[in-house]
């Protein structure tokens, strides 16, 4: 089983404004957007969640809680 998390920001666009040398002139006009997702070579995907904002311990706390009653009712059904 993998659990990995990943996040992005949406809606970014290039400004005409100016930057330091090497670096773009970007400015972010939209939330961060995270994805939890579980895996396993077997399942293929088992689970996975989406949420606006960082990912704090409650929510990753969420996820497994929610993982692991989706493994647990699962086994029961086979």
């Amino acid at each position: 089983m993998f659990i990995d998390e990943a996040g992005c920001n949406l809606w970014t666009h290039r400004t005409r404004g100016r930057s330091k040398i090497g670096l773009p002139a970007v400015h972010v006009v939209g939330n961060h957007l995270s994805l939890i997702l579980a895996t396993s070579n077997a399942l293929g995907i088992v689970h996975s969640s989406v949420h606006f904002g960082g990912t704090p311990k409650d929510i990753i706390q969420c996820f497994i809680n929610e993982l692991s009653e989706k493994l647990i009712h699962n086994t029961l059904i086979k």
